[in-house]
């Protein structure tokens, strides 16, 4: 579908995005002039289908919902009635770190998709409940919420830079339940590496442990 081009088939299109196969698109065209339009696009020689939702109030796309408030466009979380709280659970058998990083991902992707200050709020709160009912801990939960909340939305929609890193040694292994103390050992003995004149401009100054994925 990348190579297929939307422009020269559609009329009265002011803005469209597109992900994978979801698209959105505002025009300033009529209903009949779209439902027309999307007619034109079923006929085409690559076997594309669409099907399409037209409102001039609001609309889902993905996990935002589109909304006119006072004659601005807002956005707003979207969380589809059928969703069950598949957060993964804090007890399971994956990397500490996660602990952190699943909750505050949470609510940095509210802050992203929520315009307004009242609607991050208010959707954080039901996201830390289903967060506390995957054990969570509250305090984790707090300073996660706090780090997304004090963060500007502006900044929250920039695409993250990759830090890069000078070639360094990586150890590579599974994740198992010894994993904590793997690391523990490692850093308890990383100086004596580091005193080898070959390898301490190699090695880095700490161990860096990358788990595979299972």
């Amino acid at each position: 579908m990348h190579a297929w081009k939307l422009e020269p088939h559609v009329n009265h299109i002011v803005m469209w995005l597109r992900f994978i196969d979801d698209m959105f698109l505002i025009g300033d065209g009529t209903d009949v002039e779209f439902e027309d339009n999307f007619e034109i696009l079923k006929k085409n020689d690559i076997c594309l289908d669409f099907t399409y939702e037209i409102s001039d109030k609001e609309i889902v796309f993905l996990d935002t919902r589109i909304y006119i408030a006072e004659g601005i466009i807002q956005t707003t979380l979207h969380r589809k009635e059928t969703a069950t709280n598949a957060i993964l659970h804090a007890e399971s058998h994956h990397p500490e770190n996660l602990v952190w990083s699943i909750p505050y991902g949470e609510f940095l992707r509210i802050k992203r998709n929520c315009s307004e200050e009242n609607e991050f709020k208010r959707h954080s709160n039901e996201t830390r409940e289903r967060l506390v009912k995957r054990k969570y801990p509250g305090k984790i939960l707090d300073k996660c919420y706090s780090r997304a909340l004090t963060k500007s939305r502006n900044d929250a929609l920039q695409r993250a830079e990759r830090k890069t890193e000078n070639e360094k040694i990586r150890l590579i292994t599974d994740y198992n339940v010894e994993a904590r103390n793997l690391k523990k050992i490692l850093l308890k003995n990383w100086n004596i590496l580091k005193l080898d004149p070959t390898l301490k401009d190699i090695i880095g100054s700490e161990p860096s442990i990358t788990y595979r994925k299972t």
